[in-house]
């Protein structure tokens, strides 16, 4: 019995106590079109290839959130805490990304064509360099949770 003990104890200490926390929900390759998930905890929730065109996700915690190859065209995440989230081949057209915090977050050939993203806070987000060039064409504001300038997390050049 103490030997079962001891394993279990090695493997809550290698794997963390959230174990059992750390994918909290499934919604890949399924469709959230126009779905509201505003304010909402989704911390860790899972959305690859899913569909989610026109989905509210203002100011909702997508800490961790995995959207690789999602359709977020329009979506709206003013506000919402996308920290660490992977939105790697993801298509934001016309998404608002207002006052997001956007930090650490993985978006390598992710499609940011017409987003809004004034106070938006990108601290060491991984984007193409070519997408932070055309996101600093428009890129202003300070981040009210974060006080981050926009233009200096993208590392704008200076006007």
């Amino acid at each position: 019995m103490q030997k079962i003990w001891v394993i279990f104890l090695v493997m809550v200490a290698w794997a963390g106590p959230g174990l059992a926390q750390r994918v909290q929900y499934d919604y890949n390759s399924s469709n959230q079109a126009g779905k509201d998930f505003s304010k909402q905890d989704l911390k860790r929730y899972r959305f690859n290839k899913a569909t989610l065109k026109r989905t509210n996700f203002q100011q909702a915690n997508l800490f961790g959130a995995i959207m690789s190859g999602a359709d977020m065209t329009e979506a709206d995440f003013r506000g919402a805490n996308l920290t660490g989230a992977l939105l790697e081949r993801g298509k934001l057209t016309r998404a608002k990304l207002d006052n997001a915090n956007l930090t650490d977050v993985i978006a390598n050939g992710a499609i940011f064509k017409s987003v809004s993203i004034t106070g938006a806070d990108f601290t060491r987000a991984i984007i193409d360099n070519m997408t932070v060039i055309e996101l600093c064409k428009t890129a202003s504001g300070i981040n009210p949770i974060t006080k981050q300038k926009t233009r200096e997390t993208l590392n704008c050049p200076k006007n």
